[in-house]
Parts: structure tokens; C-alpha cells; sequence
């Protein structure tokens, strides 16, 4: 089946949300070229919040996951970066995680944690080590 007919395969509540799960993931593609990190954080940490979940944490990190994928955005930063703007968008209290693996060699991967566990980024290695936040 095509990447279309599985999204009308879809019901239409899974349709509105891969579609702003591809505008999420396409404006942090964006941002991630214009602004720094910590300053894309910040702007995440402001997003108005709903005050009614609408979508279950799984079901926004499976439509990013899949967006990413459709749009060719691969990069763990960028699905990161557009997860945690649509979990803190629907009230999660969602955390951007950065880490690296101490060793050679040395790699760093991005992942989003909520309630201590991993919602996006879920594939990297656990000798990977969580960078701590710079202080603000």
C-alpha cells in the first residue's frame, strides 16, 4: 500500500495529527538551521498548552516517527525536537534529551523522555549518557 493510501487507511483523528506532525517536524528541520538549541527550547518551554490531552503520548510519537519518515527528516534531533514541541503543546510534561556515547567511537543521539521513560528516540544504546541541561 502507498504512503497515501495508508493515510486514508487512517481514522481522521490519526489524519489531523500526521498532518501537524508534519508541519512540526518541517518547522523544527527550520528552526534547528536558524536558531540554537537552548533558544528553540525555550520557545518550546512557552508553547501555549491545551488544557485537554486530546492524543495520547504514543499515538503523537508514532505520527512524528512517521512524518519524519515520509518527509525524509531522519535525524534524531529534528524528530526529537518536533515530538517534544507536540507532547508540550498537548500538556505533556515531555524533556528533550541529548546524549553521548563516551567512547570511541564517539556518536550523540537526541531522544525524548516523559515520566522517565523514553517516547521518541528509543533505539540508542543504553551506554549512551544524558548530557545535563546548561543552567539558565
Amino acid at each position: 500500500m502507498t504512503a497515501l493510501g495508508k493515510f486514508f487507511a487512517c481514522a481522521p483523528r490519526e489524519q489531523r495529527l500526521l498532518l501537524t506532525a508534519c508541519g512540526y517536524v518541517m518547522l523544527a528541520r527550520v528552526a534547528l538551521r536558524i536558531r540554537s538549541l537552548p533558544a528553540l527550547q525555550q520557545t518550546i518551554d512557552r508553547l501555549p498548552q491545551r488544557r485537554v490531552v486530546r492524543d495520547s503520548s504514543e499515538l503523537i510519537a508514532w505520527a512524528v516517527a512517521a512524518a519524519a519518515r515520509q518527509l525524509h527528516a531522519s535525524n534524531c534531533l529534528i524528530e526529537a525536537v518536533a515530538c517534544h514541541a507536540l507532547l508540550r503543546r498537548n500538556g505533556y510534561p515531555s524533556r528533550l534529551c541529548i546524549g553521548v556515547r563516551p567512547a570511541a567511537p564517539i556518536e550523540a543521539h537526541a531522544w525524548i523522555e516523559l515520566n522517565g521513560v523514553r517516547v521518541i528516540g528509543d533505539f540508542a544504546p543504553p551506554e549512551f549518557v544524558a548530557l545535563r541541561p546548561p543552567a539558565r
